[in-house]
């Protein structure tokens, strides 16, 4: 696993939780997407040299994914935590020919150790 060296959040991001209200409230799965997911996913890629954070492999935004190093089913408090947040290269392709499973997404169905 790769020492990654924390930046601080986006201020995009920070202002988008910052508009929590009683009517409102910044949720991973509901409302999580651009324009603040991509400023986030280019933050973590920049922080990391563009490396994935478990095997190093070179990524881009194409073939990462942000992923949560402590999982959304135990931590869900730390679901928009971006300490919480990494990149890690792409789990297996839906399409012809298929990528093998890789990191992030080979961790989530309990193979990886971490």
């Amino acid at each position: 696993m790769k020492h990654i060296k924390k930046s601080q959040e986006p201020e995009k991001f920070t202002n988008w939780k910052a508009l929590e209200n009683d009517d409102w409230k910044s949720n991973w799965d509901d409302n999580f997407q651009a324009p603040e997911k991509p400023v986030v996913h280019d933050a973590l890629l920049k922080e990391q040299g563009y490396i994935c954070c478990y095997c190093g492999m070179r990524i881009t935004r194409e073939t990462s994914h942000i992923e949560h190093l402590k999982p959304r089913s135990t931590y869900p408090n730390l679901a928009l935590e971006y300490t919480n947040l990494i990149a890690s290269c792409q789990g297996e392709s839906e399409e012809p020919p298929t990528v093998p499973v890789h990191c992030g997404h080979k961790k989530s169905i309990g193979t990886m150790k971490i």
